[in-house]
């Protein structure tokens, strides 16, 4: 039966360990004298080679194949620890958006005194806060500190009145939006979007202009309309205005859709608080 000469199993992984050996020097040694021990056992690191079958050859190729894989994969599995600014970056906007409340956040102009040590973050600390001018200070599981540089913007939505209102106006939905403003231009006392709630529904206690940021200084707080409570019963069309008595079903606060009953009809009707004497049905 002919036989064919293959090469030693050991210079390939030995290759394999070279080509790592440049990124992981560390535990190369160790692996691949595992590896040339394992084929030791098998009796196939000769260093005049292997005569081996044509049957067998699929199985030598098969064992090489899966060392090598192995010995190359132990190093490029290695997590990779943080070697850039750019990621520096994310982990520091992803800390500030977890420990302040706005709603978008841009990290410019970052620098690091220091190079990056192959350890992951431990901790972040801030030297000087944001926005503006920030200094981090970095601790890796090391114990080695960098002090980290950035320029950071920060922006949050807030309410503004769509148009002009006069005091007294009770404020709904419609008349209100929110845009996205630097935090360092936001005015003291602002609402910002998730307090729509303390707006809506409430009168104004002065006049504001079109485009004006609103605080809750600007509104008044009612108190809740009780069940039971004599009401206007409004119902408007075009060139049609009917007024009715209603009498108050549930408690609600202005803004909110509510029940009442017609004491004319004794129909119970459906439609919007639209102040504390006033609801509007619709047709």
């Amino acid at each position: 039966m002919n036989k064919i000469l293959i090469p030693r199993l050991s210079d390939s992984i030995k290759k394999s360990c070279f080509i790592c050996h440049s990124e992981h020097p560390k535990g190369v040694r160790n692996l691949y004298q595992k590896a040339v021990r394992f084929l030791a056992s098998l009796g196939m690191t000769k260093s005049e080679g292997l005569g081996m079958t044509r049957k067998n050859r699929s199985i030598w190729v098969i064992i090489s194949s899966v060392l090598v894989i192995l010995v190359s994969a132990s190093f490029f599995s290695v997590p990779i620890a943080f070697s850039s600014s750019q990621g520096i970056e994310d982990v520091l906007k992803e800390y500030l958006r977890n420990n302040y409340p706005w709603s978008e956040i841009d990290i410019n102009n970052l620098t690091v005194n220091n190079e990056m040590p192959g350890k992951q973050i431990e901790k972040i600390m801030i030297k000087k806060s944001p926005p503006g001018k920030t200094i981090f200070v970095l601790e890796f599981e090391d114990g080695k500190k960098i002090t980290a540089t950035a320029n950071i913007k920060a922006y949050d939505h807030i309410l503004v009145s769509r148009r002009a209102f006069k005091k007294g106006y009770y404020l709904q939905e419609d008349d209100v939006y929110t845009v996205l403003m630097d935090v360092r231009k936001i005015p003291n006392g602002a609402l910002k979007d998730k307090d729509i709630e303390k707006v809506i529904g409430k009168p104004l206690l002065r006049s504001i202009i079109a485009n004006m940021p609103l605080s809750s200084g600007m509104v008044s707080e009612t108190s809740v309309v009780k069940k039971g409570q004599r009401v206007t019963l409004l119902v408007e069309s075009e060139g049609l205005k009917i007024a009715a008595i209603g009498e108050m079903k549930e408690d609600s606060t202005v803004g909110k859709l509510v029940k009442a009953i017609n004491l004319a009809s004794k129909k119970i009707v459906k439609g919007l608080l639209i102040n504390e004497n006033t609801i509007k049905v619709g047709l």
